[in-house]
């Protein structure tokens, strides 16, 4: 083995198997006065804001469209990139040699072939200035793996860089920006002898809600 982590299908079970590789508004703000002067602070010094909830997100976006990844493949690899959309939202999705699904038949997710590789969504239609995902990982049988993976977001003028340890398949993480287009990227950081595949599922793209409901919902 050359120390990459590989998945590859069986010809007789469609198993995986290693191979060798060739490739708050009350608690935060007191009064009117003060949310004014927050929001032109923000306006002025902060263009990308984090959540770490779905559901503060979604509470700030509009016209969201979500990817579940039903019908993926999770027995042949497939192609990067690939073009999908998320409800209205198209986007691009890419990754170094090609995607490999994980979790089920049932309940795909979206992975990579190789467990060294990363995950970027870029290329959004227009209008979409949020993107969030659960993130996570996955092991070589395509089933959830705890592992530490790492979200970097940039909009052309930031960027934001979160570690979840130990993610899990709740695990989220999303942005909104007002400087769009977004990249959103996912790697899982390796650990000798425990290759952790990088996951994503349930992509959601947006517009930006109003920064005004932006900070309702408790950006991080």
């Amino acid at each position: 083995m050359n120390g990459v982590a590989n998945r590859a299908r069986s010809a007789d079970r469609g198993a995986f198997f290693p191979t060798e590789s060739t490739m708050g508004v009350g608690s935060r703000i007191t009064n009117a006065v003060t949310l004014l002067v927050l929001l032109a602070s923000s306006a002025a010094q902060a263009e990308i804001f984090a959540f770490e909830t779905r559901a503060g997100f979604e509470a700030a976006i509009e016209s969201p469209g979500v990817d579940t990844y039903a019908g993926f493949s999770v027995t042949e690899p497939t192609p990067s990139p690939m073009l999908r959309s998320a409800g209205p939202h198209a986007y691009l999705a890419r990754t170094e040699s090609s995607f490999y699904g994980a979790g089920s038949t049932a309940d795909p997710w979206l992975s990579t072939a190789r467990a060294e590789e990363s995950i970027t969504f870029d290329g959004f239609s227009a209008g979409v200035g949020a993107v969030g995902a659960n993130v996570f990982g996955s092991g070589l049988d395509g089933a959830f793996r705890p592992g530490d993976i790492t979200v970097t977001v940039t909009d052309g003028d930031q960027t934001l860089t979160r570690t979840y340890g130990g993610a899990t398949t709740s695990s989220f993480y999303g942005v909104i920006s007002t400087r769009p287009p977004i990249t959103f990227k996912v790697t899982a950081l390796q650990v000798a002898g425990n290759p952790v595949w990088p996951t994503v599922d349930n992509l959601t793209l947006a517009a930006a809600g109003p920064v005004d409901r932006i900070f309702r919902n408790g950006f991080d």
